[in-house]
């Protein structure tokens, strides 16, 4: 699927609060296609108990409605041999037409994977991928010279390892139940997907060596989700068992965890807040406690430990800000005593979100860079 137009790319804020009314079998046909985007028509109608012609159809109503705006595939960047960091940050003196061209200038930068427009404290929070703290500052220099004088206060921190990262919506999702037969549709590198859900990026974790070809896999798989393998062959030039043996390589070896729709969340009547937690004197059992109960929350869908002003980021999709209230009372009448201050975000829109950035190509041996510029021109 190609890049989306900025103003598809909401996955939250809709004007005219068009929710979607999603009957069971569609339902469910977003349920799988949340585990697994890369699941073949025919898999699903079998899961579905539909025929192909009826899940192509809600398939492609999905799309055309913009429940489903794009796919992402998940990528492990720690593997690559890159850091993750985050910014929040506030305009001054702008107008609302000005803060939209910054933004688009952001969205450019090589090196940023997230980018969304937020309400409450910060008028914005982005994601960058840089290869160590040197070149982190460089990005942020860089960072304050496109804002100028435009950018207000900002903080950043660095994504550390997570209890849980997943794109799936468990309390939405409430009284689907998964068919019996769904794993074994599953293709050995799709289960190996599934077994391998939950641990995503961890500093501890051993850099693998990734070549061109591997990036290039990589790149095709995040501009489509659902591109068929002998397809990324025949583009790459090399054989379909290659591609499938390294791809099984890259799951194995945590590169490649996973693939995702990017649901638009307006459309199924929900939101998304960002809650910051800054932790007082907590235990390694007390963490691991707030780690478990987030972990199994079925409307939190993220939840990572960081390094910086804050402790943890924490993403929730709710119905409403009662709903969201009623979260972070329990978190806080649970957690009163490790938990210092906490902070919120509400997410507006979400202009930009891809596991893959080109500066990949920058981590390869300089006779493979070369090799890559020589086949762009």
């Amino acid at each position: 699927m190609a890049e989306k137009d900025e103003k598809l790319v909401s996955r939250i804020y809709d004007a005219e609060k068009s929710f979607s009314k999603l009957d069971i079998k569609d339902k469910k046909l977003l349920y799988y296609l949340s585990r697994n985007f890369r699941l073949q028509i025919q898999d699903l109608s079998e899961l579905l108990l539909l025929s192909r012609k009826t899940v192509e159809y809600r398939l492609n109503r999905l799309l055309e409605e913009k429940i489903i705006l794009s796919s992402i595939s998940v990528i492990n960047p720690v593997m690559l041999g890159f850091e993750v960091w985050l910014i929040v940050f506030k305009f001054q003196n702008t107008t609302p037409g000005k803060e939209s061209e910054l933004i688009k200038q952001i969205k450019n930068d090589p090196s940023v994977f997230w980018l969304l427009r937020v309400t409450g404290k910060w008028d914005a929070m982005m994601g960058v991928f840089a290869k160590d703290m040197h070149d982190f500052t460089e990005k942020m220099h860089n960072f304050r010279s496109l804002v100028g004088s435009n950018l207000g206060n900002y903080d950043f921190v660095a994504w550390l390892s997570e209890f849980k990262y997943r794109n799936f919506i468990e309390g939405y999702f409430q009284g689907v139940e998964l068919d019996k037969n769904y794993y074994k549709k599953l293709s050995p590198i799709e289960r190996m997907l599934e077994e391998n859900i939950i641990e995503i990026i961890e500093r501890k974790q051993e850099i693998k060596n990734i070549d061109k070809t591997d990036l290039e896999i990589l790149e095709a798989l995040s501009e489509n989700v659902r591109t068929p393998y002998n397809e990324i062959a025949r583009n790459l030039e090399i054989s379909l068992d290659k591609v499938k043996y390294r791809i099984t390589k890259m799951i194995e070896n945590n590169v490649l965890s996973g693939f995702w729709p990017s649901i638009n969340l307006s459309k199924l009547g929900l939101e998304w807040y960002i809650l910051f937690i800054r932790l007082r004197n907590a235990s390694p059992k007390q963490r691991n406690e707030l780690g478990a109960f987030l972990k199994n929350h079925k409307f939190v869908v993220k939840a990572y430990t960081t390094l910086g002003l804050w402790d943890m980021v924490i993403d929730l999709y709710v119905y409403n800000t009662a709903h969201f209230t009623e979260i972070l009372n329990e978190i806080k009448e649970k957690f009163h005593g490790i938990i210092q201050d906490y902070e919120s975000l509400l997410v507006m829109q979400e202009i930009h979100y891809t596991h893959f950035v080109k500066e990949f190509y920058k981590a390869l041996p300089e006779n493979q860079i070369k090799e890559k510029e020589n086949k762009e021109t």
